[in-house]
């Protein structure tokens, strides 16, 4: 089990494309056991578990996944993806949403 006091903190917000502002979303912890983060965003249900992982790195640039935990069947779906940032953060896409989720400067 996750222990969040243990977890670095790291804030999550949301980027408008179009205007560039942000807004808070919520937070995410770094899991050391697994090598990914777990989200909590404000919007979506408790019950409702998403990650980021990284999947590659090239050209100095890390590429990531964003995954929803089935608890029910035990298994993570992909539902988006994103990549590093030269400020250190990560940005994710989630569809239908068009806004970017922004972790920031998690490195």
């Amino acid at each position: 089990m996750y222990d969040d006091k243990k977890s670095e903190k790291i804030n999550v917000e949301w980027r408008d494309p179009y205007n560039q502002k942000h807004y808070p979303a919520g937070v995410a912890f770094r899991e050391e056991f697994e090598g990914d983060y777990r989200l909590k965003i404000d919007m979506f249900p408790q019950s409702r578990r998403f990650y980021v992982r990284a999947t590659s790195f090239s050209n100095n640039k890390e590429t990531y996944k964003v995954e929803a935990y089935d608890g029910k069947k035990n298994y993570r779906t992909t539902v988006g993806q994103g990549h590093s940032t030269d400020t250190g953060s990560i940005k994710v896409k989630i569809p239908p949403y068009n806004h970017e989720l922004l972790l920031r400067k998690v490195k």
